[in-house]
């Protein structure tokens, strides 16, 4: 972290960690628009859908309007930023929402993102008051959306006791995987995840899986539902989370859970802002910035590890030192489901979940309230997303020192084929069994007396891992040890996985199940179903995909989810 060597910093320098740190009060003067953390009771504050009603918003462009959040809904005139939460509904097309000061250029950051038409996603996200006490959101073509507001800021210009956040060490659960019926919610006690009497909001991440397209709410013990989405389902069996902010007081450090949908939901504690009765300090305190770009993988300096789990880091972008950043992160190209993982960079603690991607290939926004260190944050993506991280605001105190290296990615280079291990039924037994098989490649296409070794046989063409395109792997299955004889109870959503000659294993979900004529253009049609990266397994077939014919061809076709 470089000095500032004004006696301003000599003050800041004295802020407490937000983490781990006991709070001191602090003197002089905060940083321009420095302010505190106000919870408010959740309440819709625009509404775009003509069928619902449309109202609170100016309509500036036909993908642009505006919002008054200042001097209404209970937002005082001199509110810095306001925390909503914006969820997409109803679009014609899959898109993208941003929000950001009124007046200001629209940014390239992405608050809610929908992967196709007709689904409901829903965002927290934290936004500086701009022009007539007003934010902005941009939207693709056709989409509708709900903002609600979960909270506000207000400047202050010395230490206060309440609308501090504190990050806890490590989350903890206040619900874990808790299955809720439809239309029902259950009380969820908040002191088991850490919160103190004292806190005046709680922050959490609410996981759902296992749910039908619809949608889980997250509210205030004590209080009616409001009309509002945490989080929303848009396929079925799709894991999806979100952080959000709950108000709490001493005699209830409870919240509520509805879900519209049967669903199995996960509440984790990530911190909570302080309430009146704490001490007073500027650790915690809150400076509200316009969407600073800080990382984008796809123009990462050095190469990413491909396929598999890689970490980046990004660092806070202001020059004092801050102990938390609030962030949109947008996550893409993942090749497989995952839990986006945010710890500081180069400190030992434990990780916070930031999103779950639900589906490979899918795009999700999330918005996240994150510790830092010296060096900044680390984001690990487990299955190879390609990320982008807007920082909006930095929350004041002394971050820890990073004493560790930063994570070393792994880098493959693209490699041979040697070896195929899928999972059949054991005709005895019925059990499942791993079959492992070597796989030659010979110098011609002819495949003949490579497969005839028993095993499978590749051409040279086709037999590369790590690069864009097919690799193909055939086999017998009714001479010549007929390896893939029962390749027919390999199931669509299975996995295989093929050996590389340097030693790592490629794996496979599988996409496609297919009988095709024998020509290499009607099988490797297969997988142009599904780019970028496939294999396919294939054998001769009847018809009806039992041995055997050489009339046909029974081809399993998978996509790359990951490297091992």
């Amino acid at each position: 972290m470089r000095r500032f060597r004004s006696a301003l910093l000599a003050v800041v320098l004295l802020l407490s960690a937000i983490v781990a740190i006991p709070a001191t009060s602090a003197a002089a003067a905060l940083p321009a628009g420095t302010s505190r953390f106000v919870a408010a009771a959740q309440v819709r504050v625009a509404e775009t859908r003509s069928s619902v009603g449309r109202f609170g918003f100016l309509r500036l462009a036909p993908n642009r309007i505006r919002v008054r959040v200042a001097g209404t809904h209970g937002v005082p005139t001199n509110a810095t930023a306001v925390v909503v939460n914006i969820t997409a509904a109803g679009g014609t097309t899959a898109g993208t929402i941003a929000a950001f000061p009124a007046g200001t250029a629209v940014t390239g950051q992405s608050n809610v993102v929908t992967e196709a038409a007709l689904v409901s996603v829903a965002n927290l996200t934290t936004v500086k008051v701009g022009t007539a006490g007003s934010i902005d959101v941009f939207h693709t073509a056709g989409m509708n959306m709900t903002i609600d507001l979960v909270g506000y800021y207000v400047p202050v210009t010395r230490a206060t006791a309440d609308g501090r956040l504190v990050l806890a060490q490590k989350p903890l659960t206040a619900m874990d995987r808790r299955r809720i019926n439809a239309r029902s919610d259950v009380v969820v006690n908040l002191a088991t995840g850490g919160v103190p009497a004292s806190a005046s909001a709680a922050l959490v991440n609410v996981t759902v899986q296992n749910a039908s397209p619809g949608f889980v709410a997250a509210y205030a013990y004590g209080r009616s539902r409001p009309n509002t989405s945490s989080v929303s389902i848009s396929q079925r069996n799709q894991s999806r989370s979100n952080q959000t902010i709950v108000p709490v007081s001493a005699t209830n450090v409870k919240m509520r859970i509805f879900s519209s949908v049967g669903a199995t939901v996960t509440v984790e504690v990530i911190g909570w802002f302080t309430g009146k009765s704490n001490d007073a300090s500027t650790a915690g305190l809150f400076i509200p910035g316009t969407a600073h770009r800080r990382l984008a993988t796809k123009t990462f300096p050095t190469k990413l590890a491909p396929f598999g789990p890689f970490t980046a880091e990004f660092t806070t972008g202001l020059g004092l030192p801050v102990a938390a950043v609030a962030a949109n992160i947008v996550s893409s190209e993942a090749w497989d489901t995952e839990r986006l993982q945010a710890r500081p960079a180069g400190v030992p603690s434990s990780s916070v979940a930031v999103s779950t991607v639900g589906a490979s290939r899918l795009k999700v926004a999330a918005h996240a309230l994150l510790r830092t260190s010296s060096r900044g944050v680390a984001l690990t993506s487990p299955s190879g997303a390609h990320l982008t991280v807007d920082v909006v605001g930095w929350y004041l105190g002394t971050p820890p020192r990073a004493t560790k290296f930063p994570v070393k990615n792994r880098a493959l280079k693209p490699s041979r084929v040697v070896a195929v291990r899928w999972t059949e039924p054991n005709p005895s037994t019925g059990r499942s069994i791993t079959k492992i098989a070597p796989v030659v490649v010979p110098n011609t296409d002819n495949l003949d007396a490579a497969a005839n070794s028993g095993g499978g046989a590749s051409y040279r063409s086709h037999s590369t891992l790590g690069a864009m395109g097919n690799v193909l792997v055939f086999g017998h299955r009714t001479s010549y040890g007929a390896v893939f004889n029962r390749l027919n109870t390999v199931s669509v959503g299975s996995t295989f996985s093929l050996k590389s000659a340097n030693g790592h294993w490629y794996n496979y979900r599988v996409v496609g199940r297919h009988i095709t004529p024998p020509s290499y253009r009607s099988i490797a049609a297969m997988a142009n179903l599904w780019p970028p990266i496939t294999a396919q397994l294939v054998a001769c077939s009847m018809p009806n995909f039992l041995p055997t014919s050489t009339k046909y061809r029974l081809v399993i076709t998978g996509e790359l989810i990951s490297v091992t």
